[in-house]
């Protein structure tokens, strides 16, 4: 369910026109595991888990066509933050982290020469969101982490075991990728899918 907000649309549309700022990236193991944890006042809240790339992608082929004064694309970037504030409503207590992709996944390639290889790439109206999406996440409250070379999938597992490892009371996993299903049990759970409320 997509809920216009006039004041959230006004948002998106400006922060669409301008530049994205840097947002700080995750350089080391360590650091973007200490980013994925869970204050010391609240471990045992819930934890919930956004793959960032995948909500972009289903926002921009989901909403209809937005852009800004100077043309440019928002529709993800206001579908993005629009899920965003109904997750605080499905999860309220819970932590929230939006996991980006950034750079090709090295160590995959590596392995297998051909991985993604027939993928077709990010469209040039999404791509130029991406930055705006992420800095919106963290206008909004919701801290973001990425590291070079490291796909988002492997970074939503580190999280999800830190969570479970420091006793959070569930975890959430905010995706339509199916690959992360491997990582549910009892306690965690991913998003029903396009148009679907996220699981707990």
């Amino acid at each position: 369910k997509i809920v216009m907000s006039s004041s959230l649309t006004l948002a998106a549309l400006a922060l669409a026109s301008r530049p994205p700022r840097a947002v700080q990236h995750v350089s080391r193991r360590a650091s973007a595991l200490a980013a994925c944890a869970v204050p010391d006042s609240s471990r045992r809240s819930g934890l919930c888990v956004i793959d960032s790339h995948n909500l972009a992608y289903r926002m921009q082929f989901a909403m209809p066509e937005l852009t800004s004064r100077q043309g440019e694309p928002a529709q993800a970037l206001l579908g993005f933050c629009n899920k965003l504030v109904q997750l605080r409503d499905v999860f309220p207590g819970y932590r929230m982290l939006a996991v980006f992709d950034e750079g090709a996944p090295a160590r995959r390639v590596e392995m297998l020469p051909e991985y993604k290889e027939t993928r077709a790439p990010m469209p040039p109206a999404l791509r130029s969101q991406m930055g705006h999406i992420r800095e919106a996440a963290e206008c909004l409250g919701v801290p973001t982490i990425s590291r070079f070379g490291v796909e988002a999938d492997d970074l939503i597992a580190c999280a999800v075991a830190l969570a479970r490892s420091e006793g959070a009371a569930a975890v959430s996993i905010v995706t339509s990728d199916k690959d992360l299903l491997q990582l549910v049990s009892g306690d965690s759970g991913g998003d029903a899918g396009e148009g679907g409320d996220a699981g707990g």
